[in-house]
């Protein structure tokens, strides 16, 4: 009976392949993950890691490896990848920011310009009103 799951995965192995070399529907192409899932992986493998027997039953607890998928250099540049994107949108939010903060400080000089303008006008207009109180007394 220990060689029940080599058979089973054997036998699931050739039906899977049969299926897929063979059975395509009418008007269906076999696509490049048809290929790649029918492909010989060398890091297949699977380990009985144990046995439980019950009362008509037997059960086996399997780990398998079906393929590998990226290598930790594949990995590690996605990741890489993933933190250059982040960096890149740090860099422009600071830009904004950056940007912002001469806008309110260009809004900022701007409003104190007009504040001295209207301080200006207003004391022109006070000394204009005593320049007219003080002509209309000496007359």
């Amino acid at each position: 009976m220990k060689f029940l799951p080599c058979v089973v995965m054997v036998c699931l192995g050739l039906v899977f392949s049969t299926l897929t070399a063979h059975a395509q529907p009418a008007g269906f192409e076999i696509t490049a993950l048809d290929r790649y899932v029918a492909a010989l992986d060398d890091h297949y493998k699977y380990d009985v890691t144990s046995i439980i027997e019950g009362d008509g039953y037997t059960s086996y607890i399997i780990d398998m490896i079906s393929q590998k998928w990226l290598t930790e250099k594949e990995v590690d540049l996605q990741k890489i990848s993933a933190e250059k994107a982040v960096e890149f949108e740090k860099k422009e939010i600071a830009n904004v920011i950056r940007e912002r903060v001469v806008v309110d400080k260009t809004v900022a000089i701007e409003e104190e310009k007009i504040n001295e303008v209207r301080e200006v006008s207003e004391a022109d207009r006070a000394k204009q009103v005593k320049i007219l109180d003080a002509e209309a007394i000496a007359e």
